[in-house]
């Protein structure tokens, strides 16, 4: 990706942006929070798509992207107030995907 630095990248999907970096610390370097290809439905309507991500310790992360895109729809999944139809969270090392 031109303009984009190592370790750094930028993943696009399903009208995300959201940026990763590579967790360099020379401690822990367990994720905190593993979102594995959550995919939702409501009704006929794909809110989410095989979205993945995950936060490091001592990571800040920022889930951004425009009206409809499904922040809060992936919010409320983790939270655990919609099950997703596919796939799976791990909050420190434990499935939470209920």
């Amino acid at each position: 990706m031109s303009g984009v630095s190592s370790p750094i990248r930028n993943l696009m999907t399903a009208g995300y942006f959201v940026q990763q970096r590579d967790y360099v610390s020379k401690g822990d370097r367990s994720n905190v929070l593993d979102i594995q290809n959550i995919g939702i439905n409501f009704g006929g309507l794909r809110a989410l798509d095989d979205v993945s991500f995950s936060v490091g310790k001592d990571e800040v992360v920022g889930l951004i992207g425009p009206n409809g895109a499904g922040k809060t729809t992936m919010m409320n999944i983790i939270c655990g107030v919609y099950k997703p139809a596919e796939g799976k969270i791990f909050f420190e090392d434990n499935e939470i995907t209920e």
